[in-house]
């Protein structure tokens, strides 16, 4: 897990490729939150086009993480009004298949998983760091990793590397809130400004 830019999905990719090359089998998966995705919302949806005659239902969430957002109480309320059904659809579509994988007797990569959700919500609603630990206890319903490992990477740096960042601050945001991740145990932090290489070989001893 890390901000934007931090390299995740690189550095993912490259593990599964390490692994994959020396013959194990493996998962690689992305489980973030874009959008409303399990059936019960995905049948809501349907049900709300009926009644809209067929038109767009509008915004499902993806934007919440690229746009900036506000820090009024009323905002932060509508997140907090807004999340639980994040958390449930989130929840649907991840929990099951992590239980099942769990059981399994190769590694498993999981690229953002629930941390990773939670840290872009709550950034984006600007909750509090209280707001955010109190969101990640909810992680306990969730298979637990056998280790989670953050990619650090400073504001400056990650924003050249990225393009569909708004700025430096939208990052350095989200890199507060992972500090509320990081001193949970079992978490092992990455310096991300190092080459691609040298960061792979760090989360391959971290994980190894």
């Amino acid at each position: 897990m890390g901000a934007d830019g931090a390299g995740k999905t690189t550095v993912s990719e490259a593990i599964t490729d390490e692994i994959q090359y020396a013959g194990q089998r493996y998962e690689y998966w992305w489980c973030g939150w874009r959008e409303f995705k399990s059936l019960p919302f995905r049948v809501l949806r349907l049900v709300i086009q009926r009644f809209r005659g067929g038109g767009d239902t509008g915004s499902t969430g993806t934007e919440t993480n690229r746009s900036a957002s506000s820090s009024g109480a009323v905002w932060k309320l509508l997140g907090l009004c807004y999340f639980p059904f994040v958390f449930i659809d989130h929840y649907l579509t991840t929990a099951p298949k992590a239980f099942r994988l769990s059981r399994r007797n190769f590694p498993v990569v999981y690229d953002r998983y629930y941390y990773g959700m939670v840290i872009g919500f709550s950034a984006f609603y600007s909750f509090s760091e209280r707001t955010v630990r109190a969101l990640l206890s909810l992680s306990v319903l969730y298979p637990s990793p056998d280790i989670v490992v953050y990619l650090d990477v400073d504001p400056e740096t990650a924003y050249e590397r990225k393009d569909d960042v708004p700025s430096p601050e939208y990052i350095a945001r989200r890199r507060e809130y992972y500090t509320a991740v990081t001193d949970r145990s079992g978490v092992v932090s990455i310096d991300a400004t190092q080459s691609p290489s040298a960061v792979k070989a760090a989360v391959l001893e971290a994980v190894c």
